[in-house]
């Protein structure tokens, strides 16, 4: 017997979900693309410095 109120579902993808998740991810990676360089200098500055 299952402890819960809601019926099971069958095992199914949800479209919707991924679509919204990869809605947001886009422009965030859109917006982060160009900071990559700068990102990348100052992590090899830190790991110069650090030694």
């Amino acid at each position: 017997m299952a402890r819960s109120i809601n019926r099971p579902r069958p095992n199914s993808s949800n479209t919707g979900m991924r679509l919204i998740g990869y809605l947001v991810a886009a422009p965030l990676v859109l917006l982060l693309l160009p900071l990559l360089p700068v990102i990348v200098l100052l992590w090899i500055g830190g790991k110069l410095t650090a030694s």
